[in-house]
């Protein structure tokens, strides 16, 4: 390969792209390396047309990567009703591309009757020039379950973790987060493992995740298949395991999808698990 050039990136800049590319100038020509770095940058979700075209120049080939630059920022708001939470009220800011260095921020609001929450979150991508991603959050959460258990549970969260690749379709993800559990107006009619946990509750916990992804690709999947091993280690607390496989099939451009889901959760102490921290039947988690 004699020369990469690289045109169309009115925003992004031109790192951003070659950080995706399998081949580099004075490698040899493989096709497949080449059609691999189309997807990567592809799956950046930046570029509404990404063609790569190699050309043959004094017996070598030059490659040209075109792209067409997109809206990366998006604003939603919108109300939703299920049979667990009753009517919410979301609305969301997400921008994938800050400034054209490939940096993503996102900020979610959700609030209904008994719920309100707010989640902030940044990752930075390739750290260190590595296909390393540092993610890091703040988040809040108050929950009104005087109605059904009783009490009140305000919880804030602040979290930093990684996400790499350890091979072209199995990923890790671990994340530490430091949490606040601040349990209040408590009722008679709560359980005893909730009046015990009355006022501010500190909690570490490191979470654990393996990807194995065949999809076709990232974003929107029409076909193949993920399978997800999460595991969460709240210290002295709880430990919990969850497997999920989603399966997506193809027909005639139609996609179907289903997600299958089994866990388990263990105390890690002589009480029991507390009431917010387990599996809810019917429930979101």
């Amino acid at each position: 390969i004699s020369k990469i050039e690289i045109d169309g990136n009115t925003r992004t800049k031109d790192r951003v792209i070659r950080r995706e590319l399998e081949i580099f100038e004075g490698d040899p020509f493989v096709p497949s390396k080449v059609l691999k770095s189309r997807s990567n940058i592809n799956n950046l979700n930046f570029f509404s047309k990404v063609d790569v075209n190699a050309t043959p120049s004094d017996n070598k080939m030059k490659i040209n990567i075109e792209v067409e630059e997109k809206p990366t920022g998006e604003f939603n708001i919108g109300a939703l009703f299920d049979s667990y939470n009753g009517v919410s009220l979301v609305s969301g800011l997400k921008e994938n591309n800050i400034l054209g260095d490939g940096r993503s921020l996102a900020l979610d609001l959700n609030t209904s009757e008994d719920k309100a929450g707010v989640n902030f979150e940044i990752i930075e991508f390739y750290i260190f020039n590595k296909n390393f991603n540092l993610i890091y959050n703040l988040n809040f959460t108050s929950n009104n379950l005087t109605s059904s258990s009783g009490y009140q549970v305000d919880t804030q969260t602040a979290g930093i973790g990684s996400r790499y690749d350890l091979t072209d379709n199995i990923s890790h993800y671990i994340k530490l987060d430091y949490s606040i559990d601040d349990y209040h107006s408590i009722e008679s009619s709560a359980t005893d493992s909730v009046k015990n946990m009355g006022g501010e509750n500190v909690q570490f916990t490191l979470s654990n995740r393996f990807s194995l992804s065949e999809l076709d690709t990232g974003f929107r999947p029409s076909d193949g298949y993920r399978l997800s091993l999460y595991n969460e280690f709240a210290i002295s607390n709880f430990m919990r395991n969850k497997i999920s496989y989603d399966k997506f099939y193809n027909f005639n451009k139609k996609v179907l999808s289903y997600r299958t889901k089994i866990a388990n959760i263990t105390s890690l102490k002589s009480g029991d698990v507390a009431d917010t921290s387990k599996f809810q039947l019917g429930g979101s988690s």
